[in-house]
């Protein structure tokens, strides 16, 4: 697909160089943010059921516990 072509009120006349600022560089590092990670262990495991008095009609049915997995390796 070929580019539209620009429309002579939205030309521009000059493009200017790109002025590298510090000062600039150094807010906008500090305003970064910092992005942390939540490490969450299973407890059990489970499976899904029918569930007829549970609002999404299934209910969690317990497997195996963390401890009886890893004895179960």
């Amino acid at each position: 697909m070929a580019d539209q072509p620009v429309p002579e009120d939205q030309k521009v006349d000059k493009v200017y160089a790109t002025i590298f600022h510090p000062v600039f560089a150094q807010k906008a590092e500090n305003l970064r943010p910092t992005l942390h990670t939540l490490d969450v262990k299973p407890k059990e495991v489970i499976t899904f059921g029918p569930g007829e008095a549970a609002y999404s009609r299934v209910r969690p049915i317990h497997r195996l516990s963390i401890e009886e997995l890893a004895n179960r390796a």
